[in-house]
């Protein structure tokens, strides 16, 4: 499949950005701590930017040679957004699952914007999920009821933590993982997807520590 083409815009010292936090396919991400949707000074050209660029790690670049490209697909969708008349949406939970997710979790769909989507996850008390690992994408949970347990596990490095409300975890790029509700209530919790989930395929069945008791995920 050919990649959409790409509209590209040259960062220069003072410029200010606007929304440039939403910009998820760069080849560049430009890292000032946090960047703001809206800046009311300009950039300090005496600092050098962080930037990342593939899977080399940060790197200092001058800020005058920084090039961030936005695909056509976002352009389309904010031209889209505007046409019905603004960029803000807003839902509640739905009170049934939307799907069933390869892990075999119940995920209930919520809001999302390019750089990734947002969903709520729930796994009956008593539980097992399937393992799995994601071919592009990471998470960040918060964990918001129940008890339980999440297996992570990438190369050399493996961990189990408790899961309780209140609890907040990464799923990085590559990370094997799998959890389990404990108890008589079900494990819940939001989970951001960065970028947002892209379908059938992003996950893998792998081999974890329990065994699954979850039903087969939906097709």
């Amino acid at each position: 499949t050919a990649k959409p083409p790409l509209k590209c815009s040259l960062i220069q010292p003072g410029n200010c950005l606007i929304r440039v936090d939403t910009f998820r396919s760069c080849h560049a991400r430009v890292g000032l701590g946090r960047l703001r949707t809206h800046c009311t000074r300009p950039l300090n050209p005496s600092n050098p930017t962080r930037v990342r660029v593939g899977s080399g790690g940060p790197r200092s670049m001058e800020p005058s040679r920084i090039e961030v490209c936005q695909s056509t697909r976002m352009t389309a969708m904010n031209d889209s957004l505007q046409d019905k008349g603004g960029l803000f949406s807003t839902m509640p939970v739905p009170p049934d699952r939307t799907v069933r997710a390869p892990d075999g979790s119940d995920v209930r769909i919520l809001l999302g914007l390019a750089g990734g989507g947002m969903a709520h996850f729930e796994l009956p008390a008593g539980q097992v999920s399937r393992a799995v690992m994601h071919r592009t994408v990471e998470e960040i949970w918060f964990v918001l009821a129940g008890q339980g347990e999440m297996w992570r596990k990438q190369g050399p490095q493996e961990q189990i933590v408790p899961l309780e409300p209140g609890v907040c975890l990464t799923i990085p790029w590559g990370t094997r993982f799998q959890f389990r509700a404990h108890g008589s209530h079900s494990v819940t919790a939001i989970g951001i997807t960065m970028p947002p989930w892209p379908g059938d395929g992003e996950a893998i069945v792998v081999e974890g520590p329990w065994q699954p008791t979850v039903p087969e995920s939906d097709k």
